[in-house]
């Protein structure tokens, strides 16, 4: 059996995630801040990327192939931050 390749890369930067008894939805989106009409105040523009649906039992082993993934990239680069800065102040300035 020959394994598909894929010549694209799906960028997300908001994700939101929705349950049922049966499964797990990923809404991957991508947020783009564009300039407001008359260079006004920006506004964001969304577009979706990829949704993706697993059952349960697939969805926790992602959890934990996602966790042990995390914690050995924050053993070689360090701890990620979370702290929230907002980005798109001066977009348009």
């Amino acid at each position: 059996m020959e394994t598909q390749q894929f010549s694209f890369i799906n960028y997300s930067n908001r994700t939101t995630i929705t349950s049922s008894p049966f499964d797990f939805i990923m809404d991957f989106k991508l947020i783009v801040p564009k300039t407001g009409p008359d260079g006004g105040k920006p506004e964001i523009e969304e577009f979706k990327s990829v949704v993706v649906a697993m059952s349960p039992q697939h969805f926790k082993s992602f959890l934990n192939i996602a966790q042990k993934q995390l914690q050995n990239y924050e053993e070689q680069f360090g701890e990620i931050n979370l702290k929230v800065t907002n980005q798109t102040e001066n977009v348009g300035q």
